[in-house]
């Protein structure tokens, strides 16, 4: 069965035909997390209901979305529903699905024995249609449903069912309630979340590359830092160093300049961060192909010796982890070694490339590397000046 894109607006859809695609669709999903195949792809979406009456306070999120494919003509294949339940705090994802166009039909949740459903209005649908491609995740945005009772009769109808749910403790009662506004965010910054969110859903999956993938070719931006009193706060400025820029975090360390970039200190000098710029001609620059092999023969005889993807900003490039020994200056008979685990990116940049190291001391490597990936995430490979001028 499909429906017509064009009568669409002006012929309204049957509400019992909505609600039995909820039982239909249980059995066109696949429960298994895992991709079957990457020439398919996914899809993600946030909705959350804010009810406006005087019994809610709080947003809901949704745990229930319906899809459906549409054809090149808008029409919407309804027997074959997609039923969207994975995911966490609102953000629900459906996998394995065939590149094509998809529309969101109906979202629901539940709340003291009712369940709450909008249907999607034609325009809404329109504006979150998602275009789902091989091995990649499609979001079609943060949705809010603002719900709106007013009208005492339907505010005493929801309180008798939601009594009722009392009386009747195995009778599920559903309730359509009318709505007042939707507010959609469809920026990078709330698909990042999203991803984010899908990226510890499916980290034991196939889907973890599309996931980053996704990430990158969007920057992985995240949420600007605020700092300052509630009454006085204000976004923190980047600061901007030769060839790079970043934003200060909870990342206290001192710095220091070093050739083509800084290197931050932990106080006791547990562990060490370093970005640098390094282009032809100047002191210590290597050809990439040579530095990514001396990069993978680094360490001892037991690391993997193995480069793996890394992600900055928008940049890609390559990493690899291996362990090294430092011995004291004074080298004594029985004097033990230090040992350090090392973390080294080099992302290409023009005919120059850039390099990021993480070094810890091997029993604070894991303690520390939070603080490591939290200042990459607020890390622009380029200078990115504030309105004030930051100095040395």
């Amino acid at each position: 069965m499909k429906r017509e894109g064009k009568s669409r607006g002006k012929k309204i859809f049957p509400f019992f035909f909505l609600l039995s695609l909820f039982s239909l669709a249980c059995s066109t999903l696949p429960s298994s997390r895992q991709a079957t195949s990457l020439q398919n792809g996914g899809l993600s979406a946030c909705i959350y209901f804010l009810h406006t009456d005087w019994f809610s306070f709080f947003a809901h999120p949704a745990n229930k979305i319906i899809w459906a494919q549409a054809d090149r003509l808008g029409n919407l294949d309804l027997d074959h529903p997609i039923f969207a339940v994975q995911g966490d705090n609102g953000c629900l994802f459906a996998v394995n699905l065939t590149p094509g166009v998809y529309r969101p039909i109906m979202a629901s949740y539940r709340l003291f024995g009712l369940r709450i459903y909008y249907p999607f209005k034609p325009e809404l649908e329109k504006e979150m249609e998602v275009k789902v491609q091989e091995d990649r995740f499609a979001f079609a945005g943060d949705l809010t449903i603002f719900t709106a009772t007013e009208d005492p009769s339907m505010i005493l109808q929801h309180v008798g069912l939601r009594l009722r749910r009392f009386w009747w403790p195995f009778h599920l009662s559903s309730v359509t309630p009318p709505v007042d506004y939707t507010h959609l965010d469809q920026t990078p910054l709330s698909e990042a979340d999203s991803l984010r969110i899908a990226r510890r859903v499916y980290a034991d999956t196939l889907w973890s590359d599309a996931i980053e993938n996704r990430l990158a070719e969007i920057g992985s931006p995240e949420a600007p830092v605020i700092k300052g009193p509630f009454w006085h706060r204000r976004q923190v400025q980047a600061v901007a160093i030769s060839s790079f820029s970043y934003i200060p975090t909870k990342l206290r360390w001192p710095r220091k300049l070093i050739l083509g970039g800084a290197e931050w200190v932990e106080p006791k000098d547990r562990a060490r961060i370093a970005v640098q710029f390094l282009e032809p001609g100047m002191k210590g620059c290597q050809p990439q192909k040579i530095l990514l092999e001396k990069m993978r023969e680094a360490g001892s005889l037991d690391d993997a010796h193995t480069l793996f993807s890394v992600h900055v900003s928008t940049y890609v490039g390559q990493g690899v982890r291996y362990h090294n020994f430092a011995y004291p200056k004074n080298d004594l008979p029985g004097a033990e070694a230090s040992v350090f685990v090392t973390e080294t990116w080099l992302i290409p940049k023009g005919p120059g490339y850039y390099l990021i190291h993480y070094r810890a001391l091997k029993a604070d490597f894991k303690r520390f590397y939070p603080d490591f990936k939290r200042f990459v995430s607020y890390l622009y490979l380029g200078t990115q000046k504030g309105k004030k001028k930051s100095g040395f």
